[in-house]
């Protein structure tokens, strides 16, 4: 799975209209996931060596 923020919209945009409390708890779940990989350095890997993402 791509760390895009697609999802993570989708299901916040569905979680405010319906106003339900699953949507919106996996969007927060996801984008915290996804902030969290980036702001430790991981985040998508090339084939070629593990280290090398796509934010260096």
């Amino acid at each position: 799975m791509e760390h895009n923020l697609i999802a993570p919209c989708a299901f916040l945009t569905l979680g405010l209209y319906f106003q339900e409390n699953f949507f919106i708890c996996a969007s927060l779940i996801l984008f915290i996931h996804i902030f969290m990989d980036r702001f430790f350095g991981y985040g998508l890997k090339y084939l070629d060596n593990f280290k090398y993402t796509h934010i260096m």
